[in-house]
């Protein structure tokens, strides 16, 4: 009894500071029984007349006496002890609740009285209950229940003892005590690992979130995370949040003490700082409770890196209802807090998007300047191959013909005067030989060769009248500068322009748009410079152009394999079995794709019809050279070339304008225009029709003397020119038409490369005029060669009637 009434004073004191009247009287009843135990023990012991053995046997009788002829007596001193002891129990039991109500005791303190009242209270009204019955031997009975109440005691007061001890009892550990073994760290070691590879900000805040949801098993809404850099956020709502600024405003304005306090404490469990304020107003500032109050949270742990809050990380209150925050979840809460603020200090001094973001530039920008140094190699290579060539071929233009000065002209040229009419480079020769012959001025111009050389073609009015002569001789460096210098108004593109003529990556550019001119000079620099650069490509053309500049480009950069991300029947018959062709119809997929391609080429059409995560994941990549899917940051950093189109105009794509379901609004990308047909000057669209149609003679007739006059060529303007690959198409079915009904009604040898003698002597022959009417020998080898006096009549410049009469007198039949 008297160890239940100082329990009963033990935790009245353990939720009031302060002693009451109810604490008085249970002190006063508490001693009462202390001195009437040692009253007891005093005649016990020293009372000499129960040291008597016939007294103590007459008060053993007498006793016995009383109790089996007052049983009504003892079941009623029963009875109301046990009716004190249940009034008693129950009037405590009324008053703590009362207290508890109305003293809003802290959470800890509530588990422990839960504790308490379940494990020491629960044996002594067991207790009572068994001994308001009687049995047979009510001494067995009380002796059992004794035995049974001591060890039930001992045991629930060792679990109660144990388990209140944890709960921070009369506040001698200042955290919630539990066993090591209930750490879990997989949760931290696995986010940990992909904190170190996070490059965005709002990484950290969602692996954050998904740590405490693990570790603490509260909703992931419920997680708040803060940093006290808005710049690095780019989210206007999360730098207006009430709570945010509630934390800025009391982590500025607080004082020193405060400041410490937090910084020593360095997580703030509203639980432990209500519970420790209840014992001593001196442990903790009343400031930090109502701060936690007034942004209703649980758990603040400020993120500090240099003595400097960088951040906030915060639980809602009551999320998970009674259960406390022991010492080992916040311990890895500590740690986990260190390395996010660790990160966080990285934002804040440098950007880790901004140095990925450089990165990447600077990575684009050294495979750039490798690509030129291999064009400057390249083009230097073939400068100095033509300065050591000093060969000069020479033709004479009289009669309308062409003639062979000497053998040069003939091996840098590849054709022979017969020829003329059916090859490329003669008939340009002719051209130039017209114009100086009709306006008496002289001219100059480059005559493409073949893929890899061209010639220079000067051509001015020879000493004889009706003759022009003309030099033919190997491009050399400073005719290229002056050709394509004259076009262009900025001559910070002059490498560019000398690598279109010197590279083989400028002559397919060149055959493409196979025109040196102003109007598609700049287009022509643009393409090869994004030939060689790594940089996301956006085209503002039809589709069919799309898909040859793509090939283009690809072609030019030197990778190994153009891929596709959506089906193109074009594309796939364009690329024949050299590229590869995918469908593909989510992120993960085009994920893969570029990941796979790695350092080919890939080519995206219609990128604004897709999904929002597919623009991201594209933007990302496009931005900072790497993925980020979700929360798991893929560290990859593929070096996959991006050619894209567009449905609709990129202008408008690309807009800040342009913010609903677009992803690229803000996104910073070249778009590549490609001039329209129907807009260029009709010289230059005439020139690129007439290259064009050069280029279908060469690849599919070899050689005929048909062409596209210019009533043909205002007919196909008309019926509307998509683009390049249109206006050839066009023109190749023009020239398919034409071969159809052309026929060669003369049928002529041509002359023998290797005959040198036989190109000279009619060169000779030429040469003369009508002087060669007055040598016989020269007569006869001319009949013996063409078999014909008109041709001999055209090749001399002469009547034929003259030819006749000079056969007649030399007997030439």
């Amino acid at each position: 009894m008297i160890l239940q009434y100082q329990s009963i004073i033990t935790l009245q004191l353990h939720f009031a500071k302060r002693s009451k009247f109810i604490n008085i009287l249970f002190y006063l009843v508490s001693y009462g029984n202390i001195l009437f135990a040692i009253s007891y023990l005093y005649i016990i012991f020293f009372e000499k007349s129960m040291l008597d053995n016939r007294i103590r046997q007459a008060a053993f009788q007498a006793f016995q006496h009383s109790f089996f002829e007052g049983k009504f007596e003892l079941w009623l001193m029963k009875l109301s002890v046990t009716v004190w002891w249940v009034f008693i129990a129950s009037f405590f039991m009324y008053l703590l609740y009362v207290s508890i109500i109305k003293a809003e005791l802290p959470k800890i303190l509530k588990n422990q009285l839960i504790s308490f009242f379940t494990m020491l209270f629960a044996p002594f009204i067991i207790k009572q209950t068994v001994l308001f019955y009687e049995h047979a031997s009510v001494a067995v009975v009380s002796i059992w229940v004794d035995y049974l109440t001591i060890a039930g005691v001992a045991f629930c007061g060792f679990s109660a003892i144990k388990k209140i001890l944890k709960l921070r009892f009369l506040n001698l550990t200042l955290q919630v005590q539990v066993d090591l073994s209930q750490a879990n760290l997989e949760p931290l070691k696995d986010l940990v690992i992909q904190l170190a590879t996070v490059n965005k900000i709002h990484d950290i805040f969602e692996i954050s979130r998904q740590y405490f949801v693990q570790l603490l098993n509260v909703p992931a809404q419920s997680v708040s995370v803060y940093t006290t850099n808005c710049a690095i956020v780019h989210d206007l709502q999360v730098c207006t949040n009430s709570r945010y600024q509630q934390c800025s405003q009391f982590f500025d304005t607080t004082s020193l003490e405060i400041k410490k306090f937090i910084s020593e404490s360095q997580v703030l469990v509203y639980d432990d700082l209500v519970f420790s304020r209840h014992y001593d107003v001196n442990l903790v500032p009343q400031e930090i409770i109502n701060f936690l109050e007034k942004i209703d949270a649980d758990i603040v742990i400020p993120l500090y890196q240099a003595d400097q809050i960088v951040g906030y990380i915060i639980i809602d209150q009551g999320v998970r209802n009674s259960a406390l925050y022991n010492s080992v979840e916040q311990s890895q809460m500590l740690i986990f807090a260190n390395y996010v603020s660790s990160i966080i200090h990285l934002f804040n001094q440098r950007s880790l998007e901004v140095v990925a973001h450089q990165e990447k530039e600077l990575r684009d920008n050294l495979y750039v300047r490798q690509q030129e140094i291999k064009l400057y190699k390249e083009s230097m290579h073939h400068v100095l191959k033509l300065s050591q060539e000093k060969k000069i071929g020479l033709l004479f233009y009289r009669s309308r013909k062409l003639v062979f000065g000497n053998a040069l002209a003939h091996d840098l040229i590849g054709a022979s005067v017969d020829e003329q009419d059916n090859n490329v480079i003669l008939r340009e020769i002719k051209k130039i030989a017209q114009y100086v012959y009709e306006l008496k001025l002289p001219r100059s111009c480059l005559v493409k060769k073949d893929n890899s050389s061209q010639l220079m073609v000067a051509a001015m009015p020879g000493f004889e009248a009706n003759n022009v002569l003309i030099t033919v001789y190997p491009v050399a460096l400073e005719a290229l500068s002056t050709d394509y210098t004259q076009f262009m108004n900025n001559q910070e593109f002059f490498d560019y322009a000398l690598y279109l003529q010197t590279t083989k990556a400028g002559q397919k550019i060149n055959d493409f748009i196979p025109v040196q001119s102003a109007t598609f000079i700049q287009f022509k620099i643009e393409l090869l410079k994004q030939g060689i650069s790594k940089k996301i490509v956006c085209f503002d053309m039809n589709t069919e152009d799309a898909i040859a500049v793509a090939i283009l480009l690809h072609e030019v950069s030197g990778r190994n394999t153009l891929y596709q991300h959506s089906f193109v029947p074009s594309m796939s018959e364009c690329l024949k079995g050299n590229g590869e062709t995918n469908i593909c119809h989510d992120k993960d997929t085009l994920v893969a794709l570029i990941q796979r391609a790695h350092s080919g080429t890939v080519f995206l059409e219609n990128i604004d019809r897709y999904c929002k995560h597919m623009q991201e994941a594209l933007k990302y990549y496009t931005q900072y050279g790497t993925f980020n899917l979700r929360s798991v940051v893929h560290a990859v950093q593929p070096s996959a070339r991006l050619i894209c189109t567009t449905s609709i105009s990129p202008d408008v794509i690309f807009s800040s304008t342009n913010e609903q379901n677009n992803a690229f609004h803000d996104l910073s990308i070249l778009i590549l225009k490609a001039p329209f047909i129907t807009q260029i000057p009709w010289p230059d669209y005439c020139a690129l029709v007439d290259e064009y149609t050069n280029q279908v003679i060469k690849q599919r007739y070899q050689q005929a003397t048909v062409y596209i006059n210019d009533r043909e060529k205002e007919k196909i303007l008309r019926s509307g020119v998509r683009g390049f690959v249109d206006l050839k198409n066009k023109v190749a079915e023009i020239l398919e038409n034409k071969m159809k009904h052309y026929h060669d009604t003369e049928v002529f040898t041509p002359v023998s490369s290797s005959s040198a003698l036989i190109d000279n002597e009619l060169s000779y022959a030429q040469r003369l005029g009508k002087s060669a009417l007055k040598d016989e020998r020269l007569m006869r080898s001319l009949w013996t060669r063409l078999h014909n006096q008109n041709r001999i009549a055209d090749l001399l410049g002469v009547n034929r009637s003259s030819v006749n009469r000079r056969f007649k007198e030399y007997g030439i039949s």
